[in-house]
């Protein structure tokens, strides 16, 4: 794996916009770049209800609004930051925003979560993204993960993907077991 610097770039941008640390959580290549897996040529964040008015009150007469998804107004870009309103897969933004990282001052998506979006995303990026976080996460047994089971070894990556395959009630509750468990690891 590629060393770089535990660092995100433009993160002097993102303080400007002074939005508060619970409203918002970064996303794409920030959780990389923080860990020191790949650098960031920006920063995206996925933001709640509360942070998407007011920055785009403040900012959308300044900058053009992009129409993404299924016509609603979903990003704002500013400099080298990317402000998302509505990300894929996920529904409920709070959620992910309540869960996530903080490091450094700044609230990260969880790296399962982080998972998830990058799966469901599946740009030549987002697939190297796969391939870094697949040898960082590593591996673990079914009984760490799940508390019982056999000792049988998977790649983190490859388990959360298969869970993500098939939306049934218990991948999703199994999923929540997973994110415990590398919350418990501290990765």
């Amino acid at each position: 794996m590629k060393e770089c610097p535990r660092k995100l770039n433009y993160v002097e941008e993102l303080d400007i916009l002074n939005v508060g640390i619970t409203g918002y959580t970064i996303i794409g290549s920030g959780p990389l770049a923080i860990r020191g897996l790949r650098s960031n040529n920006n920063i995206d964040i996925l933001v709640n209800n509360e942070v998407w008015n007011f920055l785009r009150e403040k900012y959308s007469p300044k900058f053009e609004l992009l129409k993404t998804h299924f016509g609603k107004e979903a990003t704002i870009d500013i400099g080298k930051v990317s402000i998302n309103y509505v990300c894929e897969p996920f529904k409920n933004s709070s959620e992910v925003i309540i869960e996530g990282d903080l490091i450094e001052g700044h609230n990260y998506i969880g790296l399962v979560d982080l998972v998830a979006a990058k799966f469901n995303a599946g740009s030549a990026q987002d697939k190297e993204d796969l391939d870094i976080l697949k040898e960082y996460l590593g591996n673990a047994t079914m009984k760490e993960i799940y508390g019982t089971g056999n000792g049988e070894i998977v790649n983190l990556v490859d388990l959360i993907t298969s869970k993500l395959k098939i939306n049934t009630f218990q991948n999703r509750r199994e999923l929540e077991n997973i994110k415990k468990y590398v919350a418990h690891r501290k990765i």
